[in-house]
């Protein structure tokens, strides 16, 4: 069914096109008109005005595709960064005795203790 409405939109087309060409003529016509530009210079206008859209297009894509992107590492590297955070936990406790007086071990390990029982409380 859906191929046998194409066929007729693609037997019409002919008829579209020429239908739109005449529309766009009549257009002319009339801005010629009724303002006096003439239709060199109104199809100048119409190159370079699309010529500036395609162009700022393509900006705006290349700047949506960056920041798309962009989300997107950041996301993986949070992943990544909780992962390894999980696994390597006894390293950094292991870590932060090491780095602290043996005097102070007490109280990075009461520290330590406060930490996970609000991570696993909340």
């Amino acid at each position: 069914m859906l191929a046998s409405q194409l066929t007729l939109l693609k037997e019409d087309f002919p008829a579209f096109k020429h239908q739109i060409m005449d529309g766009v003529d009549k257009l002319q016509t009339w801005v010629s008109q009724q303002f006096g530009i003439q239709h060199k210079d109104q199809i100048d206008f119409i190159n370079k005005t699309a010529s500036k859209s395609v162009d700022s297009g393509t900006l705006f894509l290349g700047t949506f595709i960056m920041s798309l992107s962009s989300i997107f590492i950041l996301f993986v590297f949070t992943f990544l960064y909780t992962f390894f955070l999980l696994i390597y936990r006894g390293h950094i406790v292991k870590f932060l005795l090491f780095a602290n007086r043996v005097d102070d071990r007490p109280i990075v390990l009461d520290v330590v203790n406060q930490i996970q029982y609000v991570v696993k409380n909340t």
